[in-house]
């Protein structure tokens, strides 16, 4: 997408296949890949290792993930570490959502928003203290609250003293992640923060595919269904990458100048403006709302508060297979009550 015929600085003019060969090919490319390699073995590693809560009951905690969408999602983005209760199991949620309120505080701040523009390194430095002192206090609020929750719903008998130990454990492994996104991004390749979500996302994939097979198996999926899932998919992924990579190419004519008998200059240029300018930001705002109420719900007991704020949140987030399931008996029911053995005599 731009004003000319050549194409964007940003696009890709090699294969995926020829990159990575090329890449794997550099020495200190391949050493930046085998660190990143190590980082996210070592984050796989730590989903496995489990908080210790006496009583815990696996089946109980994987029927509140499914009814639950919030902790669900958490658990998705985390590649499954709140389904095992793990030690990441608040992942980089609490850096994320610290992130973006720092970035509205300083667009909204004049002190901060002049800092930022003359600071430089310092600036930054200071923005980046800032964000972790605030990282610091979401893991401890956010830790708290997901332990309280935990034990409530699971019916474990919750004390100060457990809560606490929960809350502490969950914060050193979000920052023990958080530590280790930077490591890649110092010592690796490309923003460790991203590639850690990433890595997540990747490590949930078995899994998924697990549930998919179940599902074929037990009918509620059927193989066009799949195939359609999976060229949505791949759709999806093309959009993201194309509009990721577009430009909005400006031409820029310089002048000409005469130097004696010779003219310089007279050329023309691209400013490249790229058309997604705020990247994934819109997205992780859409799903931080969207999932709002039902965090907010899981903070109350069963009552008033708590139903309104889940009417509220499956709105915004309806869960068809469980409406669809529950609807399935009702309608047997009424196509049952026509047939004449049900009739009266």
């Amino acid at each position: 997408m731009g004003g000319g015929s050549r194409r964007p600085d940003k696009s890709l003019r090699l294969g995926l296949l020829e990159t990575m060969r090329l890449a794997w090919a550099d020495e200190d490319i391949r050493q930046r890949l085998g660190f990143m390699l190590k980082i996210f073995a070592l984050f796989a590693a730590g989903i496995h290792i489990p908080v210790p809560i006496p009583g815990m009951d696996p089946t109980v905690l994987a029927d509140l993930l499914h009814s639950n969408q919030a902790l669900n999602l958490l658990n998705s983005l985390g590649g499954g570490a709140f389904k095992k209760v793990s030690i990441f199991a608040l992942g980089m949620g609490p850096y994320i959502t610290s992130s973006i309120i720092m970035m509205i505080l300083t667009q909204t701040t004049p002190s901060w928003k002049q800092e930022m523009k003359e600071g430089g390194e310092y600036a930054r430095k200071q923005q980046n203290k800032r964000t972790r002192k605030l990282t610091l206090f979401l893991c401890l609020i956010q830790g708290g609250a997901l332990a309280q929750t935990l034990l409530t719903q699971l019916k474990i008998p919750s004390s100060t003293w457990l809560i606490i130990m929960i809350m502490l454990i969950w914060a050193t492994g979000a920052f023990f992640v958080l530590w280790m996104g930077e490591q890649i991004s110092e010592k690796g390749i490309g923003n460790g923060m991203s590639l850690m979500i990433f890595a997540g996302i990747a490590i949930s994939f078995p899994n998924i595919v697990t549930m998919i097979n179940a599902s074929l198996v037990n009918g509620s999926l059927v193989w066009w269904q799949l195939i359609f899932i999976v060229s949505m998919l791949l759709g999806t992924v093309w959009l993201i990458v194309f509009f990721s990579t577009a430009q909005r190419r400006i031409p820029i004519q310089h002048m000409k100048r005469n130097y004696g008998t010779k003219s310089m200059g007279g050329q023309t240029s691209y400013l490249p403006i790229s058309v997604n300018m705020a990247n994934v930001m819109p997205i992780i705002f859409a799903i931080s709302l969207v999932y709002f109420p039902s965090q907010i719900a899981a903070l109350f007991p069963p009552g008033p508060a708590h139903d309104t704020l889940m009417t509220i949140a499956s709105f915004f987030a309806p869960n068809f297979r469980d409406a669809r399931a529950t609807s399935a008996p009702s309608s047997m029911l009424d196509s049952s009550s026509d047939s004449p053995m049900c009739g009266s005599p």
